[in-house]
């Protein structure tokens, strides 16, 4: 038997066990810590959580040091010695003809999980993020022969896309690797009459974006391998450029909900502007993406619109998942595995607690339907874990999808958002439900990809609807498709096939792991909603 450890450092850190190709368990280092967005080394947590690293065969480590090298990570991101001590270490490369740079992997993830059966003839793959080694933010890969070929690579912090966004939510008074994912709520309040010369204001934006990236070079002020200020200059940059935005449409304070609303519009604006025009020059048939950019559920959209073809989107976006890029790379054989539940964990009975219930699956299943009739929401958690960033209904919190329990949801979870929350559903809701359903690739059972409703969302479902004014109404979801799953059918059948899916988390923690932060999470819950019902599918009998 041969074990291989994959470890992702830096931002999303994790660490996934393979043995004989096969996923034995994955977590990342948030969910150990109880920190958000934790970019610690993950063995050590590992190791103090339970679940023992033990003698390992070879590890794959992927990471972003600027040079390309492992070793210039800082021991806060790589500390190997003593779980790695004596075992043969395979890494990245800065070196594009290798094919194992940090987008390369990005690349072989996505196409590892899109499987053997996704299109090739006129495919292309996008991975684009804040930045990779050397300053890496932009590739484009042409898929034609069966495996990435590179075509376009973008180096440089001062076009990176991903720190347009990451430096914009700072700029809106958000927090940054936390609430990007509200522009996209903020944006769709924008004034109808003010879209116009938001939309005119980020085509110019976008015209020198792509200038800039064409002259793409080693060496600006923005490039980390030569100037050790490339974050702080970018910084700069990007809140000029959004000063400038603000002065010519007229925003005095950019963290108020109306400067939210318009600053946002013209950011995920130039995103898209600038992401469509190198897809139009591509001019793909089928698209492929990877990288944080395309946790952007409403640019996947727009892709899907763009293409005549199949769309997919890796679900482990993040750097979380690319150490299984690698390991691909070096294995084309190796397939993805069929589900994302890789974070092993004891499921006790706990005692004394109130409103949080303990049983088998039969009796949580009765009960949660229970609760969903009475009060209309019900934490649920069951089995393993979730890699990733989505809760997939075994450690999620379910409800009836009314804009009402959206509100007393994150009420009740000190949630401050102006998002609609994803709907979980049967097959044949989703196929009812939205457009263009077949030309999704697999990605429907991840809510990675905001699709349009094809016909106006009823009362009842304007929790899982979000809706934009212009420049014709239209209504989005990302869906939750629900495959071989017994509790869960069961479950939607009995509540017209759509439920509200959001993680089972309180504001500013990763979603619950063990019993603990389960009981944690619960009791958070509990002292702004005395309604709320926690039920836990019991694993330890």
């Amino acid at each position: 038997m041969t074990r291989e450890l994959l470890v992702t450092t830096g931002h999303n850190s994790s660490a996934i066990l393979l043995e004989d190709g096969i996923v034995q368990w994955g977590y990342e280092t948030e969910r150990l810590t109880g920190v958000k967005s934790d970019s610690r080394w993950p063995l050590e947590h590992l190791e103090r959580w339970g679940q023992s690293v033990g003698k390992v065969d070879v590890a794959y480590v992927t990471h972003w040091a600027p040079d390309g090298q492992l070793s210039s990570m800082s021991a806060k991101h790589y500390d190997p010695l003593p779980h790695l001590e004596g075992v043969p270490i395979v890494s990245l490369s800065a070196d594009p003809a290798d094919g194992r740079t940090h987008h390369d992997t990005h690349a072989h993830a996505a196409l590892a999980y899109a499987g053997q059966n996704f299109p090739r003839e006129g495919a292309y793959c996008l991975v684009v993020d804040g930045f990779g080694v050397c300053g890496e933010h932009f590739s484009a890969y042409s898929l034609s022969s069966g495996q990435p070929e590179l075509v376009k690579r973008v180096h440089g912090y001062d076009t990176s896309l991903g720190l347009w966004y990451q430096y914009a939510t700072a700029f809106l008074g958000l927090k940054m690797h936390e609430d990007e994912y509200k522009l996209l709520g903020y944006e769709a309040y924008v004034a109808p009459e003010l879209w116009p010369r938001v939309q005119k204001l980020a085509l110019h934006t976008s015209f020198e974006w792509l200038d800039a990236m064409s002259k793409s070079v080693f060496g600006s002020a923005y490039d980390p391998l030569y100037s050790t200020e490339a974050l702080p200059k970018t910084k700069e940059l990007v809140f000029k450029r959004l000063l400038w935005a603000a002065r010519e449409l007229g925003v005095e304070d950019s963290t108020s909900f109306e400067g939210r609303a318009i600053l946002a519009c013209y950011v995920q604006a130039v995103l898209e502007k600038v992401v469509l025009s190198v897809v139009g020059d591509l001019k793909p048939k089928h698209l492929l993406v990877s990288g944080g950019v395309f946790y952007n559920v409403k640019l996947n959209l727009k892709l899907l619109k763009s293409i005549e073809g199949k769309f997919c989107a890796y679900p482990l976006a993040g750097d979380q998942g690319n150490a299984l890029g690698l390991y691909a790379k070096l294995h084309p054989q190796w397939r993805f595995p069929s589900d994302l539940f890789w974070g092993k964990r004891v499921l006790r009975d706990v005692q004394g607690v109130p409103n949080l219930f303990v049983g088998d699956e039969v009796e949580v299943l009765s009960a949660v339907k229970r609760q969903l009739r009475s009060v209309g929401f019900v934490n649920l958690v069951r089995g393993d874990m979730e890699f990733g960033p989505r809760a997939l209904c075994n450690t999620s919190t379910l409800a009836l999808p009314t804009k009402a329990n959206v509100e007393r949801i994150n009420a009740m979870n000190d949630r401050n958002t102006v998002m609609p929350m994803a709907p979980v559903m049967t097959s044949s809701r989703y196929l009812e439900l939205f457009e263009d359903t077949k030309r999704v690739w697999r990605s429907q059972q991840h809510m990675i990809v905001a699709m349009e409703y094809a016909e106006h969302p009823l009362p009842e479902m304007m929790g899982v609807a979000h809706g934009y004014e212009r420049p014709n109404r239209h209504h989005t979801g990302r869906p939750q498709v629900v495959g071989d799953d017994p509790f869960m059918t069961s479950l939607l059948d009995e509540f017209g096939g759509v439920l509200i899916n959001t993680s089972f988390n309180y504001h500013g923690r990763p979603i619950a792991l063990g019993t603990d932060s389960i009981v944690s999470n619960h009791m958070a819950m509990l002292d702004r909603e005395p309604s709320v019902v926690t039920t836990v599918v019991r694993s330890d009998n």
